[in-house]
């Protein structure tokens, strides 16, 4: 039953129908699969022989009787049973045996007398080791006369056994006792591999998919070789479920020779192919032993998942297949040569720092995939760009629909989704590149936090940046034992407070020249105040980033100095007098003309944004209401407006930078603030959360005045965090003084009374984009 579990679940077989009534129940099996097969605890030669051995193991318990009929009925009705008679034309009969061969082996046995006394590797006495017994006479036959000769005279078992010195199986038992060494604790035991329900998902293939941003990827676990496919569209699934039933594969040398990639060709229609790529890393120990383990076992395990139309992810099938032999041929052979130059990887090695980039760089695509994948193709004529526009579309619509109450058709918005997907995976993706971080500038850290649901729910920090003496540095912090993110305070300052002592660790960067830091969040934890955190630890600025390449320094450009101000307070009972007052204050600071909406063109140098905004989890569940018509959509700014000449935007209002991203999902609706950033304009200031309506018309007068008069934003960022929190208006700014006592004459009193009341309102206005 270990045989035919265990080939069972590499064949992807569930675990329920693994059971076999009145002989080995679910328990069991779950049993049988994490600690065992999953922990690389079987026996070496059986795992390299595991088709030869149930069919050895069947026919001898059938012929000797050992075995029961019902027994072997059920294990040859079985999903495993029906999945492995696919790969033999074996007598598998459960009544019919052939039992000349069998008397005869029995005479054999009896005729050969032999003793246990022996050594034993890990307690197991190997029968061929002891000389004159009846394996080890066995083996002398096969190497005097070859295994065809006596293939029709030995038992299969005899055959297994006998050629346990050759170089192959050598190879092969070498190889799987150097995969025990690669125990992933996660992966093996049980919960590790997905279940026969949609949602029946581990947690850690949930942040590999939403944090590490993997459609393929390995998923192996210690004698058990399996791959992982994320698809996101049906045609996806369709060709996959196509290959399985005549799966065929390729294996190239990478051009580094660091290591070898199988190559998977799925037939999406007449010349019209898709590849799936796995990848195995020969100088990394994990990697080099899971691809051992698939080469010395010899049958690959396959998980299909699905992003459904809202980018939640769900399990459909796992299949399996015997890896054809010449493909083990070529894959020992190319590991061997490899070793061979290179030598036995340490398993300390820590990673490089490019490398290290490059893994940041494939998380940072995950927090915004279609920004990423598809935004350098909104003004192009390519497939991808047209099926991108044609999204955006009905985005807007649909956006304009949810903010005046109406119904949204979701069946358009599905549809059209999936056309972009089909389209992106049609398309050739190119290698990631390091994150960029040269555009940061010295002095300055790229400090990516991500939330992890293996742990679960641990917050990790990885980090990058350049010393004064151009060393590139990676550094990686984990903070499970100072943070709990389950349980986190409501209240902001106190949140504040309890993110910075928990973050203190990060510290040791400030100890190596770091002042500033650029802060990249995901999913359940984008809305953290961590620029607060960072600053109360001593950081001199810390702003936000979606994406590094989008910090690239620009030039000056004519015109600068323009404004244009929009705002509108609502109607009947969703009026905000305050926007009225902000939008009033705001021009006569920055001159701003009396427009009324967007005029075509590039926008002025600055935009000032106030009204109603509303953020959700969908993406037609962003934008804010300038005018009683349609809103602004995150969707709109994507496709009408041009922020190549814009150097600061101010969005005042709710959650202009917020994020509903539940853990363990990809980010899907995109902030108003990236969209501005991802259209042009260098930095942009909002908000993590609802905010107070007069706070944000001080705020916002506070730091357009000091931006007027020639401070940097940052300079005029804080100015207004200090201004906010103390309810006064610095000295040197005359002109403001005179304009809020004419506009706005109770404005001490009021921010004085909103801060008693929610202390700490001002630490809600962040800063995304290049501000240095």
């Amino acid at each position: 039953m270990t045989v035919h579990v265990g080939l069972g679940h590499m064949l992807g077989v569930a675990e329920t129908d693994l059971v076999v009534d009145g002989f080995v129940s679910g328990k069991a099996i779950n049993y049988l699969i994490s600690h065992w097969w999953r922990s690389g605890s079987a026996d070496e030669l059986t795992s390299s022989y595991l088709l030869p051995c149930w069919i050895a193991l069947f026919q001898l318990g059938r012929d000797t009787g050992v075995c029961r009929a019902d027994l072997l009925a059920q294990l040859l009705s079985s999903q495993a049973g029906r999945r492995i008679q696919q790969y033999t034309s074996s007598n598998l009969s459960p009544v019919a045996g052939d039992v000349e061969a069998l008397r005869d082996l029995l005479m054999r046995s009896e005729a050969v007398e032999f003793s246990v006394e022996t050594e034993t590797h890990q307690g197991r006495a190997y029968w061929w080791e002891v000389e004159g017994s009846h394996l080890d006479l066995v083996r002398g036959l096969v190497e005097q006369h070859g295994v065809r000769a006596l293939a029709g005279k030995l038992s299969l078992l005899e055959l297994i056994a006998s050629m346990s010195s050759g170089p192959e199986v050598g190879w092969a038992i070498e190889a799987l006792r150097k995969a025990k060494g690669t125990l992933h604790v996660h992966r093996s035991m049980p919960g590790g591999w997905p279940g026969p329900g949609l949602t029946d998902i581990p947690s850690w293939v949930r942040d590999v998919v939403t944090v590490n941003g993997a459609r393929m990827f390995n998923t192996s676990a210690g004698y058990v070789s399996a791959w992982m496919f994320v698809a996101e569209t049906d045609e996806e699934l369709h060709a996959v479920n196509r290959w399985s039933y005549a799966p065929a594969m390729g294996l190239d040398l990478d051009q580094d020779q660091r290591g070898v990639t199988f190559v998977v060709p799925l037939e999406f229609g007449p010349a019209d192919t898709g590849y799936l790529t796995y990848h195995y890393n020969v100088t990394n120990a994990s990697s080099l032993n899971w691809l051992r383990a698939l080469l010395a076992v010899g049958v690959l395990r396959i998980e299909v998942y699905r992003l459904d139309p809202s980018s939640r992810l769900q399990y459909v099938t796992s299949f399996g297949f015997l890896l054809p032999e010449e493909i083990r041929e070529a894959g020992r052979a190319i590991v061997s040569d490899l070793l061979a130059a290179s030598g036995e990887p340490s398993w300390f090695t820590p990673m490089a720092a490019l490398d290290g980039l490059t893994y940041m760089r494939q998380i940072e695509r995950t927090f915004f995939e279609n920004l990423a994948v598809c935004a350098p193709e909104l003004d192009r004529a390519s497939s991808v760009g047209i099926a991108y526009r044609h999204r955006l579309q009905i985005l807007k619509s649909a956006t304009a629909d949810w903010f005046r109450g109406a119904a949204v058709d979701d069946r358009l918005l599905s549809e059209a989704t999936e056309k972009l997907r089909i389209e992106v995976s049609k398309s050739t993706r190119e290698a990631l590149e390091p994150l960029p971080i040269e555009n940061l500038g010295p002095g300055r850290a790229i400090v990516q936090f991500v939330a992890t649901l293996d742990a679960p729910l641990t917050l990790r920090a990885y980090t990058a940046y350049v010393d004064d003496e151009t060393q590139l540095h990676y550094e990686t912090f984990e903070f499970s034992a100072e943070l709990d993110l389950s349980q986190l305070p409501d209240d902001l300052e106190e949140l504040t407070a309890y993110l910075a002592e928990g973050l203190r660790r990060l510290r040791e960067i400030q100890e190596k020249g770091i002042k500033f830091a650029v802060v990249s969040a995901g999913a359940g934890i984008y809305n953290l105040p961590f620029h607060e955190a960072l600053l109360a630890l001593g950081f001199e600025e810390a702003s936000f980033t979606h994406r590094v390449e989008s910090l690239l320094p620009r030039p000056a450009v004519d015109g600068a100095g323009d404004s244009l101000v929009l705002g509108f307070s609502g109607e009947g009972a969703s009026h905000i007098p305050a926007v009225d007052t902000e939008v009033a204050i705001v021009r006569s600071i920055t001159q701003a003309a009396h427009n009324d909406d967007f005029h075509t063109g590039p926008l002025p140098s600055v935009v000032h944004l106030a009204g109603h905004a509303r953020t959700g989890s969908r993406e037609y569940e962003v934008g804010i209401q300038l005018g009683p018509a349609a809103p602004l959509s995150a969707a709109a700014v994507m496709l009408d407006l041009d922020l190549s000449e814009t150097d600061v935007v101010f969005l005042s209002a709710c959650s202009t930078g917020a994020g509903d991203f539940p853990v363990g999902e990809l980010i899907g609706a995109t902030p108003l603030d990236v969209t501005f950033i991802e259209k042009g304009a260098q930095v942009v200031i909002s908000t993590s959360a609802p905010i107070d309506d007069l706070i944000a018309c001080f705020y916002a007068s506070i730091f357009h005045s000091a931006l007027a008069g020639g401070t940097s934003v940052w300079e005029s960022y804080r100015v207004a965090r200090a201004a906010t929190a103390s309810a006064s208006v610095p000295d040197d700014m005359h002109a403001l003084h005179e304009l809020l006592a004419s506009q706005w004459p109770t404005w001490k009193d009021d921010i004085m009374a909103r801060n008693r009341v929610s202390p700490g309102q001002w630490r809600l206005f962040r800063i995304s984009g290049r501000h240095w």
